[in-house]
């Protein structure tokens, strides 16, 4: 967890050299990614980004994840994933979508049946903003700010690059 405070804080430094804001026009947050979603809490755990098809996409987890891996999801964890396309890759605020070019956002929670199966419930989340710190070397370091029924989250967050 160190670690992880540690990137978000290098993150939030990097916003500093660029024009990063909120949609409102106030700073990107520099606390770490947390909030709730479809009412249960999160923080995040584990981070990994990939470049599939074009964009990069980002894991957060409540739960350990790497790039070997991946997560291992057991009730009450919740993943937020980010598809950023290639033209939102640039440092700056980017509105989320629900579509290319705009940056998306999908949540998700498991929870545990009464048979003991895992369910999940997943929603695409379609306003919010990106802020994007730095996306070289295939790792993505942003902060997220999202508010609606579904999920309410702010915060930086620093995703590893996973190799190819």
């Amino acid at each position: 967890m160190i670690d992880y405070v540690n990137r978000a804080m290098v993150a939030a430094v990097l916003c500093l050299g660029v024009a990063c804001s909120s949609s409102e026009g106030g700073p990107a947050s520099r606390e770490p990614l947390s909030g709730t979603v479809h009412g249960v809490a999160f923080e995040v755990a584990g981070a990994t980004a990939s470049d599939i098809d074009g964009s990069r996409f980002v894991t957060l987890s409540s739960a350990a994840a790497d790039c070997a891996t991946g997560t291992s999801p057991q009730p009450g964890t919740v993943v937020v994933n980010l598809t950023v396309p290639t033209e939102a890759l640039v440092p700056g605020a980017h509105p989320l979508g629900a579509s290319e070019p705009a940056p998306r956002v999908a949540v998700t929670t498991f929870e545990q049946n009464a048979d003991g199966s895992l369910r999940q419930r997943s929603d695409l989340v379609t306003s919010g903003t990106l802020h994007v710190f730095e996306s070289q070397g295939g790792g993505l370091q942003g902060s997220l700010q999202v508010q609606n029924g579904e999920a309410s989250l702010l915060g930086a967050f620093a995703a590893d690059a996973c190799a190819d």
